[in-house]
């Protein structure tokens, strides 16, 4: 019991200290996994650096690498300024038209940090010449940035189902990213509507075009032969699965669905890529999230140790016994929620608490896991508006004067965090009471 406090103490430490000092909290969750494991333990380094989630690293870093060439050569950029021309005219639907926007790009591979970095500054800019409320605009691109994310070929969406696969939901791993896809990008849809109220009433006698967008330049034929490979990547992952689940009888499709591996189909296209020169390898190599895959496998490992010794199954056991099954995806999603006003969804929450939940579904079936799971990433990303979090952060930083930016810093704590919380909290109550989580 002891040995588990002591991993528990080492969990928070690293992020806190990571917080603290700006020091990836991957690589202070490593040492503390060597300290704890080898010097405490007696855990073999050998063993301990086999508990380095190599699967996950390399479908993140492959997959990130095939999307970095879209987001190098500007494709995706001219999707997103190609949709704001197309919508201009529509001033009332400002909110409904940046969620979508924002969703699409994400869960066409972009990601969420990629979208956030695209989408942020077109809206504040949007805000400006319609006088909307920046604070409403770039959340809306928040929740559907995060939300398209979720689908399950983009960023996020790839870490969970590499955690349901070692957590051993190989099987169940598409239906369970689906759900968390669909949940996500559906919730919001409360927010929307309160967003849309809100306009409503302060800004009614606004009835001229909301903003002004030139037409941007056709696509290059860079541009175009990026766009087709991106749309053999989704055939290849989504669709031939799918194929083959309804003429089971097609011996060559069932060969080459066993065959798809989406990392290593990434590999393939981004050699393709490299041939046909569609960007600059320099340029498609920075891009690469290494801050990120170190965050999520050093903590992968820290969490990886304190499965072996039972910290799950005890954390498990206390929340189980401690609440009434009809209230344990609120726990969740509240528990959730708070870790992610000062940590990653991706990398600390889902490896933390996925886990537990995987625990306490499999020790009493009647308990849906991804009724869980959904929980967990949607109070994780209902309070990723703080500031001091991801989507927060970046809000931040698409926001040229300092004067808006430290008023929007006080919204986003006063009235973002709490509201989108609270919304995400009231959809996972109902999602989990129609659905029979508990």
């Amino acid at each position: 019991m002891l040995i588990q406090f002591v991993i528990i103490i080492a969990i928070f430490l690293s992020i806190a200290i990571g917080y603290w000092k700006k020091i990836n909290v991957g690589l202070i969750a490593i040492a503390f996994a060597y300290l704890i494991g080898a010097g405490v333990l007696k855990v073999a380094p050998k063993d301990l650096i086999d508990m380095w989630p190599t699967q996950l690293f390399f479908t993140i870093l492959a997959v990130s690498l095939f999307y970095n060439f879209a987001i190098t050569n500007g494709t995706l950029t001219y999707l997103a300024q190609l949709v704001l021309y197309k919508t201009q005219s529509y001033s009332q639907g400002i909110y409904l038209i940046l969620y979508f926007l924002a969703m699409g790009i994400a869960a066409a591979g972009a990601g969420f940090f990629t979208t956030m970095v695209i989408c942020c500054p077109l809206a504040v800019s949007l805000c400006k010449q319609s006088r909307k409320s920046i604070l409403l605009t770039t959340q809306v691109v928040n929740l559907g940035a995060a939300g398209g994310a979720n689908f399950m070929t983009s960023g996020s969406g790839l870490v969970f189902q590499g955690l349901f696969k070692e957590l051993g939901w190989g099987k169940e791993a598409l239906s369970f990213g689906l759900s968390i896809f669909l949940f996500t990008i559906l919730y919001p849809l409360l927010f929307l509507l309160l967003a849309y109220a809100i306009n409503k009433f302060f800004y009614r006698q606004t009835n001229q075009p909301a903003w002004v967008i030139e037409k941007p330049a056709a696509l290059t034929h860079k541009q175009k032969q990026t766009l087709g490979l991106m749309g053999m990547m989704m055939a290849l992952i989504l669709v031939l699965p799918n194929l083959s689940l309804l003429f089971p009888g097609i011996d060559t499709l069932t060969a080459v669905t066993r065959m798809a591996d989406i990392g290593l189909i990434c590999i393939v296209l981004s050699v393709l890529a490299f041939l046909l020169n569609l960007s600059d390898q320099k340029r498609v190599f920075s891009q690469l999230p290494w801050n990120t895959l170190i965050m999520l496998s050093g903590m992968g490992m820290l969490i990886k140790l304190a499965t072996q010794f039972g910290l799950i199954e005890t954390v498990a056991n206390g929340m189980r016994q401690t609440l009434p099954p009809q209230l344990l995806p609120l726990a969740f999603a509240f528990v959730a929620g708070i870790l992610s006003l000062f940590s990653s969804t991706l990398s600390v929450v889902a490896p933390t608490l996925f886990p537990v939940a995987t625990a306490i579904s499999q020790a009493h079936p009647h308990i849906q896991a991804h009724v869980l799971f959904v929980a967990i990433v949607a109070g994780a990303l209902s309070t990723n508006i703080s500031p001091f979090s991801a989507g927060g952060s970046l809000i931040q930083a698409s926001i040229p004067e300092q004067e808006e930016r430290d008023s929007v810093f006080k919204q986003q704590l006063m009235y973002g965090m709490p509201l989108t919380f609270a919304i995400a909290l009231l959809a996972v109550l109902i999602y989990s009471l129609m659905v029979g989580g508990g």
